[in-house]
């Protein structure tokens, strides 16, 4: 990787976020192919390294000018991907051997480059540039709550909102979005599935105390139990509580399960790490386009890890929301990683003086 582009400090909170998750998965005897799922995460890690590398050494104008084409790749794969057979009730992934592939996962990236693009061309958002970025988000958003995968879905609202802020769109604007949103949400209620609406109904019926949930409410109760357990620096008779699909969406029982108050410390810190940089990244280049897909990655991220560790512990319906880096999940692992070179490329040295349209004082315009 290139000195001049990546933040050392932002790969430190990786590296301790994927720590965290791999230490965390040898606490798990589960196995894909017969191979322990912490030796193929490592494995998964090494691929998103080595990705970020290539990544790092592509001209910041060739990135920016992929987005179109990768967007309607990323929604071609989106609609064969439900074609395919389910896997945990759901139609997300591509079988490859013994390598499953998430398109949604993917998605997010692509997402993200796209509404970079579309809103950093221009100093001002016209209403027609609006309704593209739009398009952007609510096909890639439809097709994968179709899955359905809501989680992955809704993490691309949060990435919306953060670049329209970003680019200039004033407060009214910004409510009048939210409140759409919350209008759609209310329509969609009818359309979920029986087990959707029972993962809702048991976070609002949650209890802390009494007999042992059945069905959707067992797995909260379980997560809680482990934490409850951990103590200051983790606790081995906090791991002999049986959680089902820790590896996945309750990835941070487990770390808390094993390091205890230590281990959650970590990776909420490292999360806020990354974000913050990010952020700074945003507001020290002059490029608009790199600064607002720097945006959007620490607004995905942020909104992502913040529901996984809400409805880990009560505080958010369960979505099937993985943690980012911490979460067993090989696609997940490399987009993250590459939406992550891609932020550092794009507003590294080397962007800095590709200006197309700098960032200052950015405005929405309805005309």
């Amino acid at each position: 990787m290139r000195g001049r582009e990546v933040d050392w400090l932002v790969l430190t909170a990786v590296a301790v976020l994927i720590g965290c998750g791999l230490d965390a998965l040898k606490a798990t005897e589960r196995t894909v192919a017969g191979v322990p799922l912490v030796y193929r995460q490592a494995a998964w890690v090494g691929v998103a390294v080595v990705i970020c590398g290539l990544t790092l050494r592509l001209p910041p104008r060739l990135i920016k000018a992929a987005w179109f084409p990768a967007w309607c790749v990323t929604v071609v794969a989106l609609a064969v991907v439900l074609t395919q057979s389910p896997i945990n009730g759901a139609r997300s992934w591509f079988r490859l051997g013994p390598v499953s592939v998430q398109p949604s996962e993917v998605a997010k990236l692509v997402v993200c480059l796209s509404l970079a693009n579309l809103a950093g061309r221009r100093r001002r958002l016209s209403a027609d540039r609006f309704w593209r970025m739009a398009l952007v988000v609510v096909v890639p958003m439809a097709l994968t709550a179709m899955q359905p995968d809501v989680g992955s879905a809704v993490v691309l609202l949060p990435m919306w909102l953060g670049v329209l802020f970003a680019a200039g769109a004033s407060w009214r604007w910004l409510m009048l979005h939210v409140a759409l949103i919350a209008a759609a949400a209310a329509a969609a209620w009818p359309m979920l599935t029986p087990e959707q609406k029972a993962r809702f109904a048991a976070f609002l019926t949650q209890r802390d105390f009494g007999p042992v949930p059945k069905a959707e409410g067992y797995q909260l109760h379980q997560s809680k139990r482990v934490i409850i357990h951990a103590g200051m620096i983790g606790n081995p008779a906090a791991l002999d509580v049986h959680l089902p699909m820790a590896h996945n969406d309750f990835i941070f029982a487990l770390v808390v399960g094993r390091r205890g108050l230590v281990g959650a410390v970590a990776v909420i810190v490292a999360l806020v790490t990354i974000a913050v940089r990010l952020m700074g990244r945003a507001l020290a280049v002059r490029d608009r386009v790199g600064a607002l897909m720097a945006v959007g990655v620490a607004c995905w991220l942020s909104a992502q890890g913040l529901t996984n560790l809400a409805m880990t512990v009560g505080l958010a319906p369960i979505t099937g929301i993985t943690l980012p880096l911490v979460s067993y999940g090989g696609t997940s692992m490399v987009a993250v990683m590459a939406a992550l070179a891609v932020s550092f490329r794009l507003t590294g040295a080397a962007a800095r003086g590709q200006v197309a349209v700098p960032v200052s004082r950015p405005a929405w315009s309805a005309a």
